[in-house]
């Protein structure tokens, strides 16, 4: 096959590659960005606090549909009680994150201080939730909840020991089962 009969394939490969060279780096350029913005989500203080803070037996109450706080047990270590992304496949287990939403939306949406202290108490007393992550909107509602000022508070968001004057927080130990699902063992919740 002579030279000349070549390079029209040549002129082919040449042209595709000029055309998916660029295509790569977008998609690059395009990642970099998404990661960037995950990064740079507002939470970078409130997870060294949290990390700073973190014991054997902290359980954290975030807001459930917060989607900065999405990764904050994964970036923190530190087990949450219920968040919506991560949620579990195993019948019973689904029951038991319904039932953490519920309770943790009640604490969170409840139209009264009462029944917002309610909320608290049996989250304090049935799964011995130790922290409580407000977002500065809900604080106005939240302050008088608690015993004492904030662990930790930026424009964002306030972090509070989860003392409330009315339940004490029972102690548990990784990877007990607390209700239908484990805590601490990189299933749901732990």
């Amino acid at each position: 096959m002579a030279v000349s009969d070549r390079l029209p394939n040549r002129a082919l490969y040449l042209i595709g590659a000029l055309l998916i060279i660029p295509a790569i780096m977008s998609g690059i350029n395009s990642t970099k960005g998404k990661f960037k913005r995950y990064a740079n989500n507002g939470t970078e203080q409130l997870i060294q606090t949290a990390i700073a803070l973190a014991g054997q037996d902290n359980l954290i109450l975030l807001p459930v549909r917060d989607q900065r706080l999405y990764a904050f047990r994964l970036d923190t270590g530190i087990p949450i009680l219920v968040n919506w992304k991560s949620h579990p496949y195993k019948d019973t287990e689904v029951i038991e994150w319904h039932k953490r939403v519920g309770l943790a939306d009640d604490f969170y949406y409840s139209d009264t201080a009462t029944e917002r202290r309610d909320a608290l108490t049996q989250l304090i007393a049935e799964y011995g939730v130790t922290h409580v992550i407000t977002t500065q909107k809900m604080d106005d509602q939240m302050a008088s909840l608690f015993a004492q000022k904030p662990v930790y508070q930026d424009e964002r968001y306030r972090l509070y020991e989860a003392r409330i004057g009315i339940a004490k927080p029972i102690l548990r130990k990784p990877d007990q089962q607390i209700g239908e699902m484990t805590i601490g063992t990189g299933r749901y919740g732990g």
